[in-house]
């Protein structure tokens, strides 16, 4: 499940570097929890084609998460985000300001 969880993660991300082919079989696999079979059927491909278009999509997003740690940066930015939010908090100030604050720290958050 983990697996599964960062896997879909990366697709967020990097979906657009993939070819369509390849996205269609990850949105069905992982999205769709069609089987590699129920795939192969779907698109008139081999079984085998399905299974080796998951693992190179796979490894494509891997690699670019390695190289460019995007996913890994926005988590750690919400996160962040959150220790301001909470922070925040304990700041003697009027609640206009904070809710303005609070407001700007989740266009952020909705940005990343």
């Amino acid at each position: 499940m983990e697996r599964e969880l960062y896997l879909s993660i990366l697709f967020d991300y990097y979906h657009p570097m993939l070819t369509e082919r390849q996205r269609e079989i990850f949105d069905l696999y992982y999205n769709q929890n069609l089987s590699l079979g129920e795939i192969a059927e779907e698109l008139e491909i081999s079984r085998q084609g399905v299974r080796d278009s998951l693992m190179k999509s796979e490894k494509t997003m891997k690699e670019l998460e390695e190289n460019l740690r995007i996913s890994e940066k926005n988590n750690e930015i919400s996160n962040v985000l959150e220790e301001l939010a909470k922070d925040l908090s304990s700041i003697p100030m009027s609640m206009m300001q904070k809710k303005r604050i609070l407001e700007k720290l989740n266009r952020i958050n909705e940005i990343i």
